[in-house]
């Protein structure tokens, strides 16, 4: 629903409310969950779930919008200060992450006015940022290029 869009994901608590899992040979599934839980397990700084991440980008057009997305995947990335660097450092490399499989693998979904928008982000950014999301650049550079 709308209304949970507008809590910050750093904000939003991890609950039976927000995240359902359970446990499937193994492994801990999302059964139901904010958009908020989903960016943050996507973009989890102790365990990277490459499948989770080509399911969520595959299906986040059901629940969300790319620009939706966007937003949260840039709420993410800026950790708060009472996060320890080591954490902030990880979570901003999942972002990008997240961000350059998303531009990169699907791309055709994706708007250019929405492109516009992660460069001029990217270009906001200072020197340290620009350097971490550079590789967000080079994968918008090759899909304007196709």
């Amino acid at each position: 629903d709308g209304m949970a869009n507008d809590v910050n994901i750093w904000e939003e608590p991890e609950n039976k409310d927000t995240i359902q899992t359970e446990m499937e040979n193994g492994n801990l599934l999302v059964v139901a969950a904010t958009l908020n839980q989903l960016v943050r397990k996507a973009t989890d700084e102790d365990k990277y779930d490459s499948n989770f991440l080509e399911t969520f980008l595959a299906t986040y057009r059901s629940f969300t919008t790319p620009s939706m997305l966007l937003e949260k995947l840039k709420q993410r990335y800026y950790v708060p200060a009472t996060v320890p660097d080591q954490k902030k450092q990880v979570v901003q490399m999942r972002v990008c992450v997240v961000m350059k499989r998303w531009v990169g693998t699907f791309n055709d979904e994706i708007e250019f006015d929405l492109l516009d928008k992660i460069n001029a982000w990217i270009e906001s950014e200072s020197k340290a940022g620009q350097k971490i999301l550079g590789g967000i650049k080079s994968a918008i550079t090759k899909k304007e290029s196709c």
